[in-house]
């Protein structure tokens, strides 16, 4: 199982023992969501700090990509050129 926090991370439990595995999942503002993938080999948590990473579940960050604020989206046509 895997957890978000308001405390900058987010965590990777073992749903048997209760145990944490790995790290610590850092972020530099409150973790705001983290869920694994269909694999269940990694996990992405998404940040107030704008960012989305994409840990493996032992808890080493594989990568990491920024996030555009719902207030700044672009305003461009959509398809079929409507608004």
């Amino acid at each position: 199982m895997v957890t978000a926090s308001a405390n900058r991370t987010a965590r990777i439990w073992d749903a048997r023992t209760g145990e944490p595995i790995g790290k610590k999942l850092q972020h530099d503002d409150p973790v705001l969501t983290a869920t694994f993938d269909a694999s269940g080999e990694r996990v992405v948590t998404a940040s107030a700090d704008k960012t989305a990473r994409i840990w493996d579940a032992t808890g080493s960050e594989s990568s990491s990509v920024g996030l555009r604020s719902r207030d700044t989206r672009s305003k461009g046509t959509g398809p079929a050129g409507s608004p």
